[in-house]
């Protein structure tokens, strides 16, 4: 057998005959003997059964409980009583002088006890076999009691018991066909024990060790007698465990909850997610100093998976510098999480995500802000998407604008040549172009802005934060490069006062405090703050519907919990751009998101059937176009066809196939094909250089859920040199190092977080019984 944990407990129960007269401190020895728990069950005293073998499964732990101090006892005196050769005793009188046997030895006097047993052996052979066993056994002299209960079971007193202890000390002597034998014995015995009010628990326990756990629980459930209802209980709540019904385990161990069960009652309460509880309980254990490695180990696991990752890795650095290898302990396997697969999850999560997740809110507003460009009277143009002339979808309208002013200089040319690609959504091309220009026009304001907004678009925040910081230094009148640089700077844990208070006094000093621009800057000020009062003035704010005007509408409604608002502006940002991807994806979720998933997957289908959308936003576009189409396709079902679609449009591709590759590659990814998403991102990264922060993190995901953990790693160092900001990604990496034993390099990543709560979108991990029983 495998090596294991195993729980003891022991009892005594007098019998039925025996005398009542104990005083109460004999008392309180018994019930405090009732409660010990030790590697295993010894079934003590001639009338006192209980032998269990627990074997442990994941996260459940020993259960031991501190034994109250017992009375000196005058062992001289009752030594005495046993010198005299074979005298007449009375059956009671015998029973008083092994109970007080098995109190000296409790108390710690063996040898006393020891003198007494052999005494006693004068009287009953048989009785002096079965408690010289139980003593022999105490003192872990295994072979010697394995001898005791041999004569015991042979002389045909107390078999059944005698037999399940016999069984434990050759499970203890590693003689496992000996074991099987003695609980086959005790099996055949049992019927001894019929009219025994303990039969109900002999009969569990036998079975227990036979590993019939369904036929253990049914004695359990329907109990002969009131005794050992705490030691039952936790045998059922361990069984309910190992079948995975943990919430009957929880509610059946509470039932009989001794203080250093609490251990083990927080990693059930882990198992079943209710963190918070998990942590209650084990900081229990651990004030009450039970197993504190062990205890420790586990909150640290906990706090992980609560979020608070610098205090789970304060524990882990203690642990680790007591001994470096407490990993073994507790061995962790990373793993994608199951959430990241649920489509209840992900429609509900949408609207939420539109207050909470700051990433892709202002992805949103990078996607529909505005590029910038000078005509020839120097004077500031903006670009816009949906704007009465230049639509997201009318490049050449946008064009014909720029193409009539003849006075452009050759950089402000470069400029509209560059806002053409983007507005054809080629992203990466246009970035390009932006670059080489800023080699030549370092201190232009708008070409700084506009390439910062690529940068963006693209999901690099760490230039674009630089890019957007430099031209409003250029320009302090570019409020928008200022509010950008804010949102980076807040996505990127950077200190952003002085731009803020800056602006903010610029705003303030202006004296038309009625003009559409000034409340506009000024109402995403304060949704960056999370001013909720003041931010829902611009709701009440004349405008013209612009999609960047409309996105804030929309974002505050969904803020505030305003549906009818909700639902009006994102219809009409759809009816302002009808063939944007964004836009109509927008409207599905604020118009049917609180449907049933059934429901809502219909409409979904249908509109996407009845719509002629511009699927260019996935094939060259912005990630947050990408992410938010393919997630919509899985939400609702039709995933596959859209791989399909994709499958096909990379065969005819002859412009640029990155967006294509990467949207196929993320379709693999909520499909499960992660091997296929594996090898789609490696190419990418390989042969076609695609090495943006985005795509790195995406190719760790498909590589952790096709179990490639090394190449997880090196794609997440790779993607934190460019991006130091993604929380999931360092996360990611903690609990890679954790995995593969590597504490330094796991608490160099949760230092990090710096007391910042972080629950990972994506990442998980469990324990890993294979590595931790091997």
């Amino acid at each position: 057998m495998a090596e294991e944990e195993l729980i003891i407990i022991e009892d005594e129960e007098a019998s039925s005959s025996s005398k009542e007269q104990e005083n109460e401190q004999d008392l309180k020895a018994k019930e405090e003997e009732q409660k010990k728990k030790k590697k295993l069950i010894i079934i003590g005293s001639i009338s006192a059964v209980a032998t269990i073998l627990i074997i442990t499964i994941a996260l459940i732990f020993i259960f031991k409980s501190k034994k109250e101090p017992i009375k000196d006892i005058n062992t001289t005196e009752i030594t005495e009583k046993t010198k005299n050769d074979k005298p007449k005793l009375k059956v009671t009188e015998l029973e008083e002088l092994i109970k007080k046997a098995n109190i000296l030895y409790n108390q710690g006097n063996k040898k006393e006890a020891l003198k007494l047993y052999e005494q006693i052996a004068l009287y009953s052979e048989s009785i002096s076999n079965y408690n010289l066993g139980v003593a022999q056994i105490k003192e872990k002299a295994y072979d010697k009691a394995l001898e005791s209960f041999k004569k015991s079971i042979e002389n045909s007193e107390n078999r059944c018991v005698s037999a399940l202890n016999a069984a434990v000390c050759s499970l203890y002597l590693g003689k496992d066909n000996l074991f099987q034998y003695y609980i086959d014995l005790s099996w055949a015995f049992l019927q001894d024990e019929a009219n025994s009010p303990l039969y109900s628990y002999y009969y569990a326990l036998i079975n227990y060790y036979k590993n019939q756990y369904f036929e253990t629980l049914i004695p359990l459930n329907n109990p002969t007698s009131d005794f050992f209802l705490e030691t039952q209980n936790h045998i059922k709540s361990k069984i309910y465990a190992l079948f995975g019904d943990d919430l009957k385990a929880i509610d059946t161990l509470e039932k009989s909850l001794y203080s250093d069960d609490e251990l083990y009652l927080g990693m059930l309460y882990a198992r079943v997610g209710e963190y918070d509880l998990a942590y209650n309980h084990i900081q229990k254990a651990i004030a009450n100093g039970y197993e504190l490695q062990k205890s420790e180990m586990s909150l640290a696991l906990i706090l992980l998976k609560r979020g608070d990752i610098t205090q789970a890795s304060n524990y882990l650095d203690k642990l680790y510098q007591a001994d470096e290898n407490i990993s073994e302990m507790y061995p962790i396997k990373v793993s994608l999480k199951d959430t990241l697969f649920d489509i209840h999850l992900a429609q509900q999560n949408f609207k939420r995500d539109l207050m909470d997740n700051k990433r892709k809110l202002y992805s949103l507003f990078f996607y529909y802000a505005p590029y910038m460009v000078f005509n020839a009277d120097s004077t500031i143009s903006y670009i816009r998407k949906g704007t009465v002339n230049i639509f997201l979808n009318e490049t050449k309208s946008a064009l014909n604008i720029l193409d009539r002013s003849s006075t452009l200089s050759n950089v402000n040319l470069s400029i509209a040549k560059g806002i053409k690609l983007a507005l054809d959504f080629r992203i990466k091309d246009a970035n390009e172009l932006f670059k080489s220009l800023i080699d030549k026009f370092q201190t232009h304001s708008i070409l700084h802005y506009n390439l910062a907004l690529t940068y963006a678009q693209m999901g690099d925040i760490v230039n674009a934060q630089k890019h957007f910081q430099r031209s409003y230094h250029l320009d302090p009148k570019n409020y928008q490069a200022a509010i950008f640089t804010m949102m980076c700077a807040e996505l990127l844990e950077m200190e952003y006062k002085k731009i803020y208070e800056s602006v903010l006094e610029d705003l303030e000093e202006l004296e038309d405090d009625k003009n559409i621009d000034t409340i506009f800057y000024k109402s995403q000020i304060d949704l960056i703050k999370g001013n909720n009062t003041s931010v829902v003035r611009w709701l009440e704010t004349k405008k013209d519907d612009r999609p960047i005007y409309l996105l804030l509408d929309i974002v505050i409604s969904q803020k505030i919990g305003n549906e009818a608002e909700l639902k009006d502006k994102s219809n009409r940002l759809k009816e302002l751009l009808p063939k944007d991807l964004i836009s109509n994806i927008l409207f599905l979720y604020s118009q049917y998101a609180n449907l049933d998933i059934k429901d809502f997957s219909k409409k979904v289908q249908q509109h996407i059937k009845s719509h002629e959308l511009d699927l260019n936003a996935i094939y060259y576009g912005p990630d947050i176009a990408r992410d938010m189409y393919v997630k919509l396709n899985y939400i609702s079902g039709i995933l596959i066809h859209l791989k399909d679609r994709l499958k096909d449009r990379l065969l005819v591709e002859k412009i640029d196939t990155r967006g294509v590759l990467k949207s196929l590659a993320l379709s693999n990814i909520y499909l499960n094909e992660f091997e296929e998403a594996f090898a789609q991102y490696n190419k990418m990264i390989d042969d076609m250089k695609i090495k943006d922060t985005n795509t790195l993190f995406l190719a760790s995901v498909a590589a952790i859920g096709a179990n490639h953990h090394e190449n997880a790693i090196a794609l997440l160092e790779l993607a934190k040199l460019t991006d130091k900001s993604n929380l999931d990604a360092r996360l990611a990496l903690g609990l890679l190092y954790q995995q593969v034993k590597n504490f330094k390099g796991a608490n160099f990543q949760y230092k990090m977080f710096k007391d910042k709560k972080f629950i990972s979108e994506y990442f998980d991990f469990d324990i890993d019984l294979e590595n931790r029983l091997n």
